[in-house]
């Protein structure tokens, strides 16, 4: 028995004596001397601030320097203990940097635990730290702190420098503050975990990314490739790659193959079905774009990915407890309350070289039997043309032609205008169509006003909304059940509904509409999101945007640096 309690004790001694701070390395001589480390290298920082740390730059030249000046330079990640806890809580954190598409090496990550790894020796040996050392984990992990938590609230690419029509409001926080929080109470994991995006598909799409890391690394399926067609009676090798990946991906059974390499019906039953649930036109027909999507690799859908988690980290904190949301990628419109879809439709989108921006803004009001005010773009290079092959098509389309613009305004007789004698780039008029049943407005428009001239309205042409790729608009988004969406909007207004505002439509006066509670209206692009079932959804990408911001993305940050 007194040999058991003996060895207790001998044990908790030598557990407590390696919690005990060695006075070599903790003397509050070192931590005055990183302290006198710290100012030197900050103030002596050029303007703007330009900090090395064995010719790795800091990055928050404007941010860090505020920070040790309103402690007067204290070490941050240091006790007057020696004692390095919350090192390793931020290494573990920067680590976690991978699950939200982001590389730890934009915030020192590896760095950082080289010198934690250094410092750790020197304590076991008992020797004095080197407070240079000591200052330089103290910046590395600061800078990375800031670093990463600014990518947290408001990304890592600025959308504006790679999508020049990105204006939706992006988040804001006071980053000094959190930091100097997270030492107070320790929780430096947690700080920079709540400052992810709050929203469930964002959480979705991260594990969804997570789950492909591991798969990156194996080897991946033959491409189909040196083919642009494939099709019902096709032969050959490009036809057994496309059965391949298709039975990989659970659309055609590996036990039930057919005289391959023979694209037989099957195959055929298999490609569209998978073109269906990728949103592609589902003709059985293994053309460009079905291909394309078929040869993704994880690699490939991991990059998709993490795209759009940067896009969900440029918007804001707090979409509304109500709003719309248009994903001109998905060709969608749908009305969310509380997070969950309330009301949900089709919608056509801009055409590739007339994109729908991106951007937020407030519907006010709507428009019933709207006219259609032709933009000066449109009508010079749509709709002189044809003009100028036949005039008539002005009256068949009941267009009016006014010269100058609101009380200057003054109907023209299009029988005076010699059209093809116009300059060319050049429209001294504007057009007006009248409401009615033609027009390209349909019976009704959504406004919520913008730097664009966007909105969204119906369309007489409803038999685009059939189309799987819907992109034929000139940036408006038109959609295909417009009096669901006036009824929701209208719906704490007794003066409106179905009947009321088929009236006012058929009366083909334009009337405009307050809406008892102005609505958020955010029309993003997504080509990667978790649904409200949990699965995990791709859509071609619609604009080419996807490879322009991965680029910028992974493009690492430029860390390293010649030493002065």
């Amino acid at each position: 028995m007194k040999r058991t309690v003996l060895s207790a004790l001998a044990a908790l001694t030598f557990l407590w004596s390696a919690f005990l701070p060695l006075p070599a390395f903790a003397s509050p001589g070192v931590t005055e001397a990183v302290r006198e480390e710290l100012r030197r290298r900050i103030e002596m920082a050029e303007s703007p601030p330009s900090i090395l740390v064995e010719k790795e730059a800091i990055l928050a030249s404007e941010a860090l320097p505020g920070f040790y000046q309103k402690r007067i330079y204290a070490p941050a990640w240091t006790g007057e203990d020696g004692t390095l806890p919350l090192v390793e809580s931020l290494a573990r954190a920067l680590d976690g940097a991978t699950s939200h598409g982001l590389s730890p090496e934009d915030y020192h990550a590896s760095h950082i635990r080289r010198l934690l790894a250094s410092i750790r020796e020197t304590r076991e040996k008992n020797e004095q730290a080197d407070p240079g050392v000591l200052a330089d984990l103290d910046l590395l992990c600061t800078d990375g702190f800031l670093v990463f938590a600014a990518h947290m609230v408001s990304g890592k690419v600025s959308p504006e420098s790679i999508e020049v029509s990105w204006l939706a409001a992006r988040r804001e926080a006071d980053l000094e503050a959190v930091l100097t929080k997270a030492l107070g109470n320790g929780e430096v994991e947690a700080a920079l975990e709540n400052l992810a995006p709050p929203y469930p598909c964002y959480q979705g799409l991260r594990t969804a990314y997570e789950s492909l890391l591991p798969e990156m690394g194996k080897p991946v399926l033959p491409k189909v490739t040196g083919v642009s067609m494939l099709r019902p009676g096709s032969r050959g090798p490009a036809v057994g790659r496309l059965q391949v990946r298709l039975a990989a991906l659970g659309y055609l059974p590996e036990n039930q193959p057919e005289d391959a390499p023979f694209f037989g019906p099957r195959t055929e039953e298999a490609v569209r079905r998978f073109q269906e649930d990728h949103r592609l036109s589902a003709d059985g027909l293994a053309g460009p774009t079905t291909l394309e999507t078929i040869n993704a690799d994880p690699a490939d859908r991991a990059r998709t990915i993490a795209v759009n988690l940067e896009r969900w980290r440029w918007l804001p904190h707090d979409l509304g407890r109500r709003y719309i949301l248009v994903n001109t990628a998905d060709f969608s419109l749908k009305v969310v309350e509380d997070g969950k879809t309330v009301l949900a439709m089709r919608a056509i989108v801009g055409k590739p070289y007339r994109r729908t921006p991106v951007f937020s803004a407030r519907m006010t009001y709507m428009v019933l039997a709207p006219y259609w005010n032709v933009p000066p773009k449109i009508a010079i290079h749509d709709k002189l043309p044809l003009i100028r092959k036949d005039p008539a098509w002005l009256s068949e389309n009941h267009m009016r032609v006014f010269s100058g613009w609101g009380a200057e305004s003054r109907e023209v007789d299009p029988a005076e205008v010699n059209w093809k004698a116009l300059p060319v780039g050049r429209f001294p008029y504007h057009l007006r169509q009248d409401p009615g049943p033609g027009n390209a407005l349909g019976t009704m428009k959504f406004m919520f006003p913008n730097k664009y001239n966007v909105y969204i309205h119906d369309t007489p042409a409803h038999e685009l909304f059939d189309k799987a790729q819907r992109a034929f608009s000139s940036g408006c988004i038109r959609i295909q059940e417009p009096m669901k969406l006036a009824l929701y909007l209208q719906r704490t207004d007794p003066r409106w509904n179905e009947e009321s505002l088929g009236k006012v439509i058929e009366a083909g006066v334009e009337t405009t509409v307050s809406l008892p509670e102005p609505l958020p209206v955010h029309v993003l692009y997504w080509t990667a999101w978790v649904d409200e079932a949990g699965e995990l959804v791709f859509r071609p990408d619609l604009y080419g945007r996807d490879e322009v911001l991965a680029q910028a993305l992974f493009t690492p940050h430029p860390n390293i640096q010649e030493a002065p």
